[in-house]
């Protein structure tokens, strides 16, 4: 990530904390420390801790001054990019990390201050630092960064442009391979390949949802796919994405095998229509995030299946698959221009599941559409 955008955002956010009053910011590993000094993340694993006191791995972002990192001996050593070269403080295995904690409190002058510190921060950390200093402050982070980040900067939208090229083509690439009689679990691991292919790796556990009254699944649950066939009648529900620069797609289309009902075609019908109707909405200090899922929903509902519309309209994103606001009931944050979310009504009605879901950019004329997969039904006989 060029130094020039982190400075800028270093900046934009020393000023925020200012402005709040906040003396010091601590981000552990995450997208908010991705995004203020392009440390990356590491991917998900079962292994929860790694290091011993992996709980000190972060970044401490002072209200003004140069941010710097503490962590642990063995993530100095292993894990640690620091490409900004900033300095780190090592606690060592055998060290005490509410003592190392203390001298950074010191450091900081942070005693009797609001310190800001990551949502999901571990909850050792915020013991230990609050054992270091009982006076300090806790408050969020996203106080500061959320703000920040629901905007995004031109940069941002065009690694976002290319992370949904990338779903596109991938994405069409496997519509093209597929056959009755295929199952969830191939149809996975060729959609996670042909991303992988292209130079990226998927952005969330990639679901390959067989819906309908011959197929037997009860529950979208991404994490546990079968081999069972999909036959005439099953709808194949997508919910993937891609990665590029550390920013993420969701994107979603719904594969029909076998002649679709009619009910089930005026069910994609509403929920296209819904999308379309959101997207043109999409205009910069417009309208909130809670009358657009209103407005969205409104289509559904006219179309007969607004019981039927169990979730939101959609989400922000970005570094994150899902950033706030999101498209829905008790949003009432306005549509700036810059912001990107998800465009995603769906139906679910028995053995009926229609949905449709693209990344969106809010600008002064309406949505730009950032995946361009087509919305027409695709029907495998």
């Amino acid at each position: 990530m060029k130094s020039v955008v982190l400075k800028n955002r270093l900046e934009k956010a020393q000023a925020r904390m200012a402005e709040l009053g906040i003396e010091a910011m601590f981000l552990p590993p995450g997208a908010n420390l991705e995004y203020l000094t392009g440390e990356r993340r590491r991917r998900p694993t079962f292994a929860k801790l790694l290091w011993t006191n992996g709980w000190v791995m972060g970044a401490w972002i002072p209200r003004s001054g140069v941010p710097f990192f503490t962590a642990p001996r063995m993530a100095a050593d292993y894990e640690l990019q620091n490409e900004q070269e900033l300095e780190v403080l090592v606690l060592e295995d055998s060290g005490n990390s509410t003592e190392f904690l203390r001298g950074v409190v010191k450091r900081l002058g942070l005693a009797g201050k609001a310190v800001a510190i990551e949502d999901m921060a571990w909850s050792s950390f915020l013991i230990d630092l609050q054992s270091a200093e009982p006076s300090l402050k806790p408050v969020l982070a996203s106080s500061v960064l959320g703000p920040l980040r629901a905007i995004k900067g031109p940069e941002e939208i065009e690694n976002l442009r290319k992370a949904s090229e990338i779903t596109d083509r991938a994405f069409a690439e496997v519509v093209s391979k597929m056959r009755m009689g295929d199952c969830e679990i191939d149809v996975r691991d060729e959609l996670d390949y042909q991303i992988r292919q292209l130079g990226s790796e998927p952005s969330m556990t990639t679901a390959v949802l067989g819906w309908g009254e011959g197929f037997p699944r009860k529950v979208l649950d991404r994490d546990y796919l079968t081999r069972d066939p999909f036959t005439p009648g099953t709808a194949v529900d997508f919910d993937f994405g891609a990665l590029y620069e550390g920013y993420c797609t969701d994107f979603g289309r719904v594969v029909h095998f076998g002649e679709p009902s009619k009910e089930f075609l005026a069910a994609y019908d509403a929920v296209v229509k819904a999308e379309k109707t959101a997207i043109a909405a999409m205009k910069g200090d417009a309208l909130t995030a809670e009358e657009l899922h209103f407005l969205s929903l409104g289509v559904v509902k006219e179309a007969g299946f607004g019981e039927y519309h169990p979730d939101r309209t959609g989400h922000g994103i970005g570094m994150d698959i899902h950033e706030l606001p999101f498209l829905d009931e008790g949003f009432p944050a306005v549509l700036k221009n810059g912001m990107v979310f998800t465009v995603e009504p769906q139906i679910i009605k028995g053995p009926i599941l229609a949905r449709i879901e693209d990344l969106v950019v809010v600008t002064e004329s309406g949505g730009e559409q950032l995946t361009h997969y087509t919305k027409e039904l695709q029907v495998i006989c």
